[in-house]
């Protein structure tokens, strides 16, 4: 006799799984200080670095830091 019955393990979806890690996800908190400080390091060395390599004045390397930066967080 044969059967053509085969069991199967009840899935368990993605959100199932990463919610079983029992991570509360907001107590996750960056200061406001911190964050200013990468943006404002990001555009100042940025605006160095391209004027020095790329012959750009040191507000165009700012301009172009600052859209870059502003592209991507669309």
């Amino acid at each position: 006799v044969s059967t053509n019955h085969i069991e199967s393990k009840p899935s368990t979806s993605v959100v199932e799984f990463v919610d079983n890690f029992n991570i509360d996800y907001r107590k996750a908190t960056i200061p406001i200080s911190v964050t200013l400080s990468l943006l404002s390091s990001y555009l100042i060395l940025g605006a160095v670095l391209f004027s020095e390599w790329e012959n750009w004045k040191l507000l165009d390397g700012a301009y172009f830091c600052f859209v870059t930066l502003a592209t991507i967080g669309l």
